[in-house]
């Protein structure tokens, strides 16, 4: 079964939300050293500067899929290519 452009747009926005989310979160337990409670809807955590390695995996994950996404979309829903290619004369 093939997901829309419409349902990948929606897991875009749904991304991109997740992505400020835990960016605000690092931001302000790395700069401010405050400790802050987050939910998602997913889940909910009270983090604190312990948690600075897991904030940066959840950032992270969450900007690769935005990436990710964006892409699929451009692509019209078709995955793009990986790994080397060689074109042969």
């Amino acid at each position: 079964m093939s997901i829309s452009i419409a349902d990948k747009q929606i897991e875009l926005d749904r991304a991109k939300s997740k992505y400020l989310l835990f960016s605000d979160a690092e931001d302000r337990v790395v700069r401010g050293g405050q400790s802050m409670t987050i939910d998602d809807g997913d889940m909910r955590r009270t983090v604190s500067r312990v948690d600075v390695k897991w904030l940066s995996e959840r950032t992270s994950y969450w900007k690769n899929e935005v990436f990710r996404l964006t892409k699929e979309i451009e692509n019209m829903g078709r995955k793009g290519r990986s790994g080397i290619y060689v074109r042969l004369s």
